[in-house]
Formats: structure tokens, C-alpha cells, sequence
């Protein structure tokens, strides 16, 4: 989950991350991650080649009118 929290945070566009969890140490991991630095550049051009296909699931970002 890490990896994506991060992609999430760091998103251009991306203004907000939900996450929700019971458990304290899973909230904790959550909140590591959110605040860690951006993945590297190689780590977003796989995820954007693995999923950028993908539309209707916020990848795809709404045309402007």
C-alpha cells in the first residue's frame, strides 16, 4: 500500500487521499506513507505503464469544458 498512498499524495490534480482503517498500527503505516517523499521517477512511469490504460478509475483526469 505504501507505493500507492505515495503515487496518490504526490499526484498532480490529486487534492485529497482517503484511507480508513481499525487498527492503530495500520493507521500509522498509513500516515508513514502519505508523508514520505514522492516515488521515484521509475516507480511512476511502471505505474503509469501498468494502469494509464485504465479510465474511470481517477487515473484519467476530467476534460476541461
Amino acid at each position: 500500500m505504501d507505493a500507492c498512498y505515495r503515487y496518490a499524495r504526490h499526484e498532480k490534480g490529486v487534492d485529497t487521499v482517503l484511507f480508513g482503517t481499525g487498527d492503530i498500527n495500520h493507521l500509522k503505516e498509513n500516515l508513514k506513507s502519505i508523508l514520505s517523499p514522492r516515488l521515484s521517477e521509475e516507480s511512476i512511469k511502471k505505474i503509469n505503464q501498468y494502469f494509464g490504460h485504465l479510465k474511470g478509475v481517477g487515473l484519467d483526469f476530467p476534460r476541461k469544458k
